[in-house]
């Protein structure tokens, strides 16, 4: 699915743009996961709102794909180009 945002990137901001971006993201994800714990305490065996979200984040973590390393990458993968900028796709896998 498409991102509900659009990244800095796509419009061709400064890095310190996508920084700011992914901060925002996070912190939105975060407010999320808040809120789907339970408001109330029950004396049920059910899992404590603690363990909700660490699962929830365990399944994110394994979502999230590998840091892709400079010596891993591609030939052109983190060309700087002539405005200073790295391509998109570096933005993006950084």
């Amino acid at each position: 699915t498409l991102p509900v945002v659009d990244g800095p990137e796509i419009f061709g901001m400064h890095q310190n743009a996508n920084t700011t971006y992914n901060t925002n993201m996070s912190l939105q994800l975060m407010a999320k996961i808040l809120s789907l714990q339970p408001r109330a305490g029950g004396g049920g065996a059910g899992k404590s709102p603690d363990e909700v979200v660490l699962e929830l984040c365990e399944l994110f973590q394994s979502q999230v794909p590998l840091r892709l390393e400079t010596e891993d990458a591609g030939p052109t993968t983190f060309v700087v180009q002539e405005n200073g900028l790295l391509n998109s796709l570096a933005i993006v896998l950084t």
